[in-house]
């Protein structure tokens, strides 16, 4: 539908309301075309009539403007489909626009002058062309990314103190159970830095062994169960637009682990570990102006580390204390199959293959070990860390 202004048009906030498919630029539309002059503030409504998302160039010709165009428009809601955010633009932003009429355009265009050893110097020409993405997108990532690494170990992240003191008998006792706690923040943005994303984590992890047996003196093999619990949230900002959302996985996991030493009384030689969980989580999603969706994951994670262990200095210090030093090169690898099902949006946008697949892990860890002569107590304090890490997304 075309809306006809024959003579001028003053607006203080007036509002129009207009169907448009949100594709690229040759979407269908509603028009307005005014033939005099426009002055003031309009602001207009977009009703989007199943459009997908396409990306623009010039963008969606709304507005036409004969006369003096001193008025301005305005979006009054957010406009989205697919992966872009659509913004009301005046022309000239391109070569083939008017700086009369008013375009709808999910690209941000940059200009710069021209050099003066070039023609035309006082001419602009366009630089660069950004896509709007919606920042529910970078919410989608940080849950996926959540729901896969949230209950992802190493084997050093579930040892410790394993010796305790009975409270009734004062004995001296050992525990195969362990907990694990973590309390994290993380920050990450796209490559062109255009969304931004800061996340808290809670994890906690209760687990121990079920069976340990050895087949000689050196070797040592352990079996054991996990279950856990953990709370994630994500902040996402958009650096092209006032706008930004907010996600929340909540989740639970259960599996089991398995470790093999070769050599477990002297903590030498090689060692392997794995784990296998199923994780259950629920997935919410929260953005500026649109409605909050809710999505659940579910699926595998399995891990298969090794390490070994080089004993490289000892020396026996003045108050009888053995000292030994060691280093261990580590090389994990984990599959992560936390998965989501196909996905509508409110807005119609398909979000399908939320998917992982591998997390590459090489560490190498130098340790220090203090043990007193005729006595059992132990200290394992870890001193540096060489990490390298790799993650590949379907």
């Amino acid at each position: 539908m075309t809306l006809d202004i024959d003579k001028n048009l003053t607006s203080k906030n007036g509002k129009f309301v207009m169907n448009t498919t949100l594709n690229n630029d040759l979407s269908p539309t509603d028009k307005l075309i005014i033939k005099g002059n426009t002055l003031g503030t309009a602001r207009v409504i977009i009703n989007n009539i199943n459009g997908k998302g396409e990306s623009t160039v010039n963008g969606i010709e709304l507005i036409k403007v004969n006369g003096n165009s001193s008025g301005e428009f305005k979006l009054a809601n957010r406009t989205v489909a697919g992966a872009y955010d659509y913004a009301l633009q005046r022309g000239g932003h391109t070569k083939t626009t008017s700086n009369k009429n008013w375009y709808l355009t999910n690209v941000l265009i940059k200009t710069r002058e021209k050099s003066p050893h070039q023609f035309n110097p006082t001419e602009n020409e366009i630089e660069l062309t950004t896509p709007i993405y919606r920042p529910k997108f970078g919410s989608y990532i940080k849950n996926l990314q959540a729901a896969n690494i949230l209950f992802h170990m190493t084997l050093h992240d579930r040892l410790g103190e394993t010796r305790y003191t009975d409270a009734l008998t004062m004995e001296h006792k050992v525990t195969s159970m362990w907990i694990r706690g973590v309390i994290g923040r993380n920050h990450a943005r796209m490559g062109d830095d255009q969304l931004r994303s800061q996340a808290n984590r809670s994890v906690i992890q209760i687990g121990g062994d079920l069976a340990r047996w050895s087949a000689n003196e050196c070797n040592r093999y352990h079996l054991g169960g996990i279950v856990g619990y953990a709370n994630h949230r994500s902040d996402t900002v958009s650096n092209i637009i006032d706008s930004g959302s907010i996600s929340r996985t909540v989740g639970y996991s259960a599996g089991l682990y398995g470790t093999w030493y070769s050599n477990q009384p002297d903590q030498t030689g090689l060692y392997v570990n794995s784990w296998a969980l199923y994780n259950w989580f629920d997935n919410e999603i929260h953005g500026d102006f649109q409605h909050n969706e809710k999505y659940k994951s579910r699926g595998a994670t399995i891990s298969a580390e090794s390490g070994y262990t080089f004993k490289i200095y000892q020396y026996l210090s003045q108050n009888n204390l053995l000292n030994k030093f060691h280093i261990q090169p580590q090389a994990q690898i984990t599959w992560m199959g936390v998965k989501a099902k196909t996905h509508i949006d409110k807005n119609g946008t398909k979000i399908d293959r939320l998917g992982l697949v591998f997390w590459f892990i090489l560490k190498e860890r130098v340790s220090q070990t203090k043990t007193k002569i005729g006595n059992l107590n132990l200290s394992l304090k870890p001193i540096g860390f060489i990490t390298v890490k790799n993650m590949v997304l379907v």
